[in-house]
């Protein structure tokens, strides 16, 4: 443990027990366009996105972080400066490197976890019906996950799909190591598609004490969050603009 900021102990800040996820959609314009809180170099760098959708996901992605972990360190959001932590891993300049966190995006919802002396990561992909799903697996899938596609029918195979590729991508997110582990170094099927389900581990090649859970989503979405440790409590959170 370091001896660097101090974290409030309140409901602002996860237990050890415990991994909140916190949800925000680019949908709230307000939320989306609000650079208040985003650093000089975070606000050129909005300026810089091409396609408005982008744009807004990265702003509204550096708020809610900025906001939630200000909270979770008395500090003003604006304020904390961000580094390169542990296994290439963002971390806030000076904070106790028990409290972690990470952030994932896709369409319209942006998903934020944050964790306590865990290493975490979150995933959520939107749904998409453009794209070859059995071709894609063949290359990413494991042999049990491409035969349960194999034997689904629409559109319970793209349910399928993205149900196993944001609990393989938010596995890989919480790893974090760098070693480029592959996709099909883990068969996401056995793990329950019930969402809050008791997070288990995906059967690997090389486990990792790695777990993995399905999370609610939006209809159209799907979630996943994994981090190693004991088996955690889960608190979803909503993030507005209310909360900076």
């Amino acid at each position: 443990m370091t001896s660097g900021l101090p974290l409030v102990k309140e409901s602002t800040v996860p237990g050890v027990d415990m991994i909140q996820v916190w949800h925000a959609s680019t949908g709230v314009r307000a939320q989306a366009t609000d650079l208040a809180l985003l650093s000089a170099a975070e606000r050129q760098r909005a300026a810089r996105f091409r396609f408005e959708q982008d744009r807004a996901s990265y702003v509204l992605g550096k708020r809610m972080t900025r906001s939630v972990l200000g909270r979770a360190l008395a500090l003003p959001g604006g304020s904390l400066e961000f580094v390169e932590g542990p296994r290439g891993k963002p971390a806030v300049r000076g904070a106790d490197s028990r409290l972690t966190f990470n952030l994932a995006h896709s369409g319209t919802e942006l998903l934020l976890a944050v964790s306590l002396g865990r290493q975490v990561g979150v995933d959520i992909e939107r749904e998409r019906n453009d794209l070859d799903l059995l071709k894609l697996a063949e290359r990413y899938f494991c042999r049990r996950e491409l035969e349960a596609l194999t034997d689904a029918t629409e559109p319970e195979r793209g349910r399928r799909f993205f149900r196993y590729w944001t609990l393989k991508e938010a596995y890989l997110k919480a790893e974090g190591s760098g070693l480029g582990i592959s996709l099909t170094a883990m068969d996401a099927s056995v793990v329950p598609a019930a969402r809050l389900a008791v997070p288990c581990a995906p059967l690997e090649d090389q486990p990792r004490g790695i777990q993995v859970q399905c999370l609610p989503a939006r209809q159209g979405y799907a979630a996943a969050l994994a981090a190693d440790g004991p088996v955690w409590r889960t608190e979803l959170r909503e993030w507005s603009s209310a909360d900076d």
